[in-house]
């Protein structure tokens, strides 16, 4: 980084600093923080008045704004210079800086600026001092001579200037405020007047010849610069530099014909100032729900940013003249909405300058507020109480729901308010929703307008349904079979009746033979248990093949085989001379099943999503329990996760070794505690 950037750094930091102290003059008295004078008295001194606005004053909140209405307000600070000079003549002290170089020549060749510096100390009162620096290459205080109020000799030192060399713009400042702080009478009016047609040319940076000039304005030194155009081209930048740094001001001489009038000018300038105010720092601060609209302030302010927790916008001006006006603007936005918000901080921004008594005063810029509106967010509302049964459908209400600015409403639901939303976002604002289990907690919603929500939750309490018993059965599964023996040729059939009804018939013919060749079988004969299964056995001899014998013995056996293979025979022996149809009847097969195994199975259904429980009683001291999982893999979680009904199954296998009539009793349960319970009762022997 060279070091004119560096010093140009040091510059801006001198300024902001500058602007938050209080004391910045070596002559100031206490801060004043109230107005001097009344403004509506007549011959009122100079003074700066203050003033704020926000245009729009209405604005919408950052966040959204549509597009008729802005969101960005442009805050206008402005001071005003009034009042009217002071008549007081003021002593001065003046170092006359007076270009000497080689471009005099052609820029000034009557020497009118020799001319112009003497008419200015013509005008100089009897109590005012001065002394002359000319500079070329180099600077030097004319004849060595200090301040004083010799204006002959003062003059003659002005005369004597000559011409040499190149332009040297650093040092004659130096020397000038060498002079003034060493020899300077603390009750004058420090000035020093510097003309010159060119550049620095002795390789002198701007940023070294402006920290002669922020010396000077260090102590309380004006600089008046007069700025002569000729051929070689004035530096008017540097010029207008050095004159803001130090309260001054810069003229431009379009030709030395005008020089004697710019003195002339400078002089009433000092002995009748017309400065409402100098070394002015301006010192906005946002509240903190304002945002400053980067790089929107004009003119740019010399310090944007935090500062003591607050955002604050600086500037820093040399003075401000009766009946000039100074106006800044600036940008922002609001992350609230309020109405009647301060536009700025009140009473902190505020201006700091020296009046024309050399007391620092401050004035703070009035209040000043804007309106910042935006969309109002919706209001949720999600009904209930809620109470149902799982597995049954209930209708989530969110109609209640209301949105300030009548925008439309989108809905989404979370049905256990666990934070994860269960549903998308709908227009429909009713929802029917089934819960698979039974729940007790809370139904979330949240509402939305397009650009804020709201949330809301209603109770719910789901009950829990017991499940129900489809169907239950209590059978025995054999082959029947009908066995003949005896008597050849005669002709047996069996037939079975469940309830009344035919169900099964088969017939044997006795051939010669073994009786165990010559049997007809109903085979998977299914004996409810509930109901009574009978079997008709017919012999009819007299329509026998010949040889058949109605006088013969024809045992006849019912064989009932189970599953496993274990049996039971039940034995009649035809042997009765009789003429017609001889009959064996069996009332009920049930009270043969004794040693056979028993199936009991059963159904049932739940509406939840729930795993059930089959708890079998036999009546006879056993007892059984089979599970159906829910999931078929392992118990159902609480609540359960999917809705699914389930209709499961429970077979089992009992075998009563013992004759006698026994109640069956089933109990389902589900795996919230909700149970159903039927019985049966079953004969045995």
């Amino acid at each position: 980084m060279s070091s004119k950037m560096l010093l140009s750094i040091f510059a801006v930091a001198v300024l902001i600093v500058a602007a938050l102290c209080v004391g910045l003059s070596r002559r100031d008295s206490d801060l004043v923080s109230s107005p001097p004078v009344n403004p509506q008295q007549d011959g009122t001194p100079p003074y700066e008045q203050t003033n704020a606005s926000a245009d729009p004053s209405t604005i919408w909140v950052e966040t959204s704004p549509p597009d008729r209405i802005p969101k960005e307000s442009t805050l206008t600070l402005t001071l005003d210079g009034l009042g009217v000079p002071v008549k007081e003549y003021r002593p001065q002290d003046t170092m006359f800086l007076i270009d000497a170089s080689l471009s005099m020549m052609d820029n000034d060749p009557y020497d009118l600026r020799l001319e112009a510096a003497k008419h200015y100390v013509d005008l100089l009162n009897s109590s005012d001092r001065a002394a002359v620096v000319s500079f070329n290459y180099d600077a030097t205080l004319v004849g060595g001579d200090h301040l004083s109020s010799n204006f002959p000799h003062i003059k003659a030192n002005i005369d004597s200037i000559t011409l040499a060399g190149w332009t040297n713009l650093y040092d004659p400042i130096r020397i000038s405020t060498d002079e003034l702080i060493g020899r300077g009478d603390d009750s004058h009016v420090w000035l020093e007047i510097l003309l010159t047609d060119g550049n620095d040319t002795t390789f002198h940076t701007g940023a070294q010849i402006l920290s002669q000039a922020q010396r000077a304005a260090d102590n309380n030194i004006t600089i008046f610069t007069v700025g002569l155009i000729g051929r070689g081209g004035v530096n008017e930048s540097i010029l207008m530099d050095i004159a803001n740094v130090t309260n001054g001001e810069y003229i431009r001489a379009e030709n030395a014909s005008v020089l004697d009038q710019i003195y002339e000018e400078i002089s009433q300038m000092v002995k009748y100032p017309d400065t409402a105010g100098r070394d002015n720092n301006v010192d906005a601060i946002l509240p903190d729900y304002l945002r400053y609209v980067d790089d929107s302030a004009v003119p740019m302010p010399d310090f944007a940013g935090m500062y003591g927790g607050a955002f604050h916008l600086m500037w820093n001006f040399s003075k401000l003249k009766i009946n000039e006006t100074w106006t800044a603007t600036l940008n922002v936005t609001s992350s609230i909405q309020g109405v009647h918000l301060y536009a700025l901080s009140y009473p902190d921004t505020m201006v700091t300058y020296t009046r024309y008594d050399d007391t620092r005063f401050s004035v703070s810029f009035p209040e000043t507020f804007i309106d910042v509106i935006g969309a109002s967010p919706p209001n949720a509302e999600a009904g209930g109480p809620y109470m149902g049964y799982e597995g049954t459908a209930v209708t989530l209400d969110a109609s209640g729901s209301s949105d300030p600015d009548n925008d439309s409403l989108m809905y989404r639901w979370d049905f256990e308010d666990d934070g994860i939303w269960d549903t998308p976002w709908m227009t429909d604002a009713t929802l029917a929703h089934v819960w698979g289990d039974d729940f007790v907690g809370n139904v979330a919603l949240e509402v939305s307008d397009g650009n804020f929500t709201d949330t809301d939750t209603a109770n719910v309490t789901i009950l829990n349904v017991p499940p129900t018993i489809l169907d239950v059965r209590a059978v025995s599964v054999a082959n029947v079979t009908l066995r003949v023996a005896g008597e050849k040729w005669h002709d047996v059939t069996l037939t079975l009746f469940k309830d009344g009804n035919e169900t099964a018939s088969v017939g044997v013919t006795r051939y010669p033979g073994s009786p165990d060749e010559q049997t007809a079988t109903i085979e998977n004969m299914t004996i409810d248990l509930t109901g009574a299964l009978s079997a008709v056995v017919v012999y009819t001899p007299m329509d026998d093949p010949i040889n058949g014998q109605v006088w013969g013995s024809t045992p006849a056996w019912l064989i009932l085989t189970a599953k496993d293979g274990s049996e039971v025979r039940i034995h009649h022996e035809f042997n009765v001379r009789h003429n017609d149809t001889w009959v064996w009847t069996v009332t009920d097969l049930r009270v043969f099943l004794v040693g056979l195994p028993i199936e009991f199975s059963a159904s049932a259904h739940d509406v939840g999503s729930d795993d059930l429980y089959f708890m079998w009683d036999f009546g006879d001291g056993r007892n059984l329990t089979t599970v159906t999982y829910n999931t078929g893999v392992g118990p159902d979680p609480y609540p359960s996760p999917d809705v699914n009904p389930i209709t499961a199954t429970s077979n089992v296998v009992v075998t009563y070794p013992v004759a006698g009539t026994y109640t069956v009793t089933l109990t389902v349960t589900d795996d919230d505690g909700g149970s159903t319970t039927i019985s049966m009762t079953i004969e045995m022997g």
